[in-house]
């Protein structure tokens, strides 16, 4: 990494700085490492802009429409033998150099990017305009040119940011009304304030319909089938009354805490709204019976709600929990190992208060 130090009149350079290194206005990062990072690093807010000796400060106005593109430099190319500060690549390709590679690999100079002499065969990186690869896909200068998928740089302006929140809250407090009724009701709101995004600029139709993890949405719909099948056939009430029977000599807080464990347990292979509604027959059951003498209606509610509402152990139980899995990149067995823990501290604790607070009513 390089840094520009105010007040002083030279460079100071960190090849590998510590992590505890504290980054100032105008500092100039050097990065190597796979596209996809780099794609990343561009797309997240940052603050990074690309460095290029001929940077123009309006090339960033309309930052959210850049795409990028990798293109070789060609044995015809008027770049060939020349330093990348010496061409006016926004003049004349309306892009910057984000990065160079040589064909023999990623050359990290501690000299200026800018200094860097370009050849036959390199690859440059670059930030455009979305015309680039419309005007320059078949251009001399380069022998081919790629588009980078999934580049998407924030909007940083202020105007967007507010368009944007306003209709998220908007579409928040029209479904918490309940102005359109109706189980639809939510799903167009959804919709409308998608389209309100695109329509106002917020995201261009590329960023929509990537934000769309089809896989995502298959895992979760076909995650409600398993649920539906697990009710139908009985298989969930079952485990729920075997674990109820085993608990019910401790008295009522054994139940109370049976009915937690069995809708936690069953709420990691089903949904929530489906194992709540298979527990809650058994449950209204136990209190209206008084098999179990001092048993706490309220107390066997709150710990079926409390149960539900806890999927930590597995993706599957819940649709954000897949959202978080895919997203995150997060291994199946991750899950248990931290959730198992999470789950028996929030058991614990919740069984106990819903006993207690509830003892009397």
């Amino acid at each position: 990494m390089r840094t520009s130090t105010k007040g002083l009149p030279f460079q100071l350079i960190f090849p590998a700085p510590s992590d505890d290194f504290v980054l100032e206005k105008d500092d100039v990062l050097v990065f190597t490492g796979a596209l996809d990072e780099v794609v990343e690093i561009f797309n997240a807010e940052s603050g990074l802009v690309a460095l290029n000796e001929n940077y123009d400060s309006g090339f960033n106005e309309d930052r959210h429409y850049h795409v990028m593109a990798e293109a070789v430099i060609s044995p015809k190319s008027q770049f060939v033998g020349r330093r990348i500060r010496d061409i006016p690549f926004q003049e004349i390709l309306g892009a910057v150099v984000v990065g160079v590679s040589h064909p023999g690999g990623v050359v990290i100079q501690q000299t200026k990017q800018g200094e860097l002499t370009l050849n036959v065969g390199d690859t440059l990186l670059l930030e455009a305009t979305p015309i680039f690869y419309t005007k320059h896909a078949h251009d001399q200068d380069f022998s081919v040119v790629v588009p980078v998928q999934d580049f998407a740089p924030p909007r940083s302006d202020f105007l967007h940011m507010a368009c944007a929140a306003t209709i998220a809250l908007a579409m928040v407090a029209i479904a918490a009304a309940d102005i359109l009724p109706g189980k639809g009701g939510i799903f167009v709101t959804c919709i409308a304030a998608g389209f309100l995004m695109i329509g106002t600029g917020c995201m261009t139709m590329a960023d929509a319909s990537t934000a769309v993890e089809v896989g995502v949405m298959l895992t979760i719909a076909f995650a409600f089938g398993v649920g539906r099948a697990l009710e139908k056939t009985g298989v969930g009430e079952a485990l729920a009354n075997v674990v109820i029977d085993w608990l019910k000599p401790y008295g009522p807080m054994g139940i109370v805490a049976a009915i937690y464990f069995s809708v936690a347990l069953l709420t990691e292979i089903i949904t929530n709204n489906g194992c709540v509604a298979i527990m809650y027959p058994v449950v209204a059951g136990l209190v209206k019976s008084g098999r179990v003498p001092g048993l706490s209606p309220y107390a066997a509610c709150y710990a079926l709600m409390l149960g539900g509402s806890a999927s930590f152990m597995t993706p599957i139980g819940y649709q954000l929990n897949l959202l978080a899995h895919a997203k995150g990149g997060y291994k199946f067995s991750e899950w248990p190992r931290f959730g198992a823990p999470l789950q028996i501290v929030v058991g614990v604790i919740g069984v106990v208060c819903c006993h207690y607070f509830y003892m009397d009513a």
